[in-house]
């Protein structure tokens, strides 16, 4: 089986989820080539590596406190934590650490006290509604409609713990705004900035053309969308590796002697070379990510004016195509035993004793498409990655995982419908992300 990057443009289908609902003219939709590459060049600036640095902080503050949390639920006299529903949990600290990167405040949603734990659940409700749609044959029709009243009509269909989220979005967006204004009129300057996302974005120029990046009403839908795509695609993978960890003790073992044996305090685990030297840390993730696509389905794609020929296949001009993400990582010709979960399949034999041949790994690497790829991959790729390494790391650092004994939610069941049957598997339900429950896990302390 050959897999192959396409080196042509097919641009995003305009039939996407997020162009059905309000989210329009951001770079996840937007089906013009060179308005999309305009956007990309702006926003690859708050995902360069100075900007990656000046958002690592944001990630150890929430991480430290959710990890804090988890901590108190141990209560006095016992080993294990209260069981934890992950899917939630994850939810909660990566909504926060976007919060803090997008709009200058945390949302705080990992706090016991929070009243908008529910905001991930309705946003889940209103993307399962809109999935089917987005698929069916009067996609057309709503596109047209949008600006012909059916927008207005659909502000009656969002839920109303949405519209608080959004109002608070916005108030913080509008303060956000002024201190960076204020920033600019300051002495101080870049030296006193607070270095996140809308920092880089703000005055952010088009580095072709020397034009101003965003307009604010542009930068403000961007970071909605960079929270909300952010937030829940990471989210799902982090409850994905707990499920994982948990499930497979020796794993979680090999995993924690890595880490264990590289930091001497969780407080040292850092980006770096010594994050970057752990190869089982990424292999652990690599696999969690081709088990777990975030975004399991098929992107939509379009293709332009003259058709296209892939793998000697002509499709011609407005023809959709796409590749379900979730059969490719789970395909025999290109992964082995495709249903197990092994991070060795990530490794050579000269890495890892019980690694594959360096053909194998690479015929694994090849099928990888987790954040898509291309000039449509996903921008905040890095980001990603340095946000999950440092999240697994300190949390295998500091805890020992095991599903709650009387508890299979999030594992599937012989009984279950077919795709949700092997107990081994982490279930996800599709609505252009993925949809999930559980597991349901409990923690103890490491020595």
């Amino acid at each position: 089986m050959t897999i192959r990057t396409v080196s042509f443009d097919i641009p995003s289908s305009p039939y996407c989820v997020l162009q059905l609902m309000h989210l329009l003219n951001i770079i996840g939709n937007v089906t013009d080539v060179e308005a999309h590459a305009r956007k990309r060049r702006v926003l690859n600036q708050a995902f360069s590596d100075r900007a990656l640095r000046g958002a690592e902080p944001y990630v150890h503050k929430n991480l430290d406190r959710w990890l804090e949390l988890a901590q108190q639920q141990i209560s006095t006299g016992e080993e294990w934590s209260k069981p934890m529903n992950m899917a939630h949990e994850c939810n909660y600290l990566v909504f926060d650490i976007l919060g803090d990167l997008c709009f200058g405040k945390s949302f705080d949603m990992k706090e016991p006290q929070s009243d908008i734990k529910n905001i991930p659940d309705a946003m889940a409700a209103f993307l399962r509604l809109m999935q089917p749609i987005a698929f069916s044959p009067f996609a057309e029709w709503w596109l047209w409609m949008k600006p012909r009243g059916l927008d207005w009509l659909l502000t009656f269909a969002v839920p109303e713990d949405i519209k608080t989220w959004q109002k608070f979005v916005a108030t913080n967006l509008d303060k956000r705004t002024k201190v960076e204004q204020d920033m600019q009129g300051s002495r101080l300057g870049e030296c006193a900035a607070r270095k996140d996302f809308f920092h880089y974005l703000f005055d952010a120029k088009d580095p072709q053309t020397g034009e101003s990046g965003y307009k604010l009403n542009e930068l403000y839908a961007e970071c909605e969308v960079l929270t909300i795509a952010g937030s829940d695609t990471t989210a799902i993978v982090t409850a994905a590796m707990t499920f994982y960890l948990a499930r497979n003790p020796r794993v979680q073992e090999k995993l924690a002697k890595e880490i264990r044996g590289t930091f001497s305090s969780a407080d040292q685990i850092v980006s770096g070379s010594k994050l970057q030297d752990c190869k089982y840390l990424k292999a652990f993730i690599s696999e969690t990510l081709r088990m777990t696509p975030p975004v399991p389905a098929d992107l939509a794609r379009e293709v332009l004016p003259g058709g296209t020929t892939v793998e000697g296949h002509f499709f011609p001009a407005d023809t959709k195509v796409s590749t379900c993400l979730y059969s490719l990582s789970y395909s025999e010709h290109v992964y082995e035993n495709p249903f197990v979960f092994r991070p060795e399949r990530w490794l050579t034999l000269a890495e890892d004793s019980e690694g594959d041949s360096s053909e194998q790994v690479a015929l694994a690497d090849s099928g990888f498409c987790a954040f898509s790829t291309g000039n449509r991959g996903c921008v905040g790729m890095n980001m990603a990655w340095m946000e999950m390494k440092i999240v697994l790391a300190k949390l295998i650092y500091t805890f020992e995982l095991r599903q709650e004994p009387a508890n299979n939610l999030g594992g599937g069941s012989p009984t279950s419908k077919l795709g949700f049957q092997d107990p081994n598997v982490y279930p996800l339900f599709d609505a252009f992300v993925a949809m999930r429950d559980g597991p349901m896990i409990q923690f103890k302390a490491r020595e």
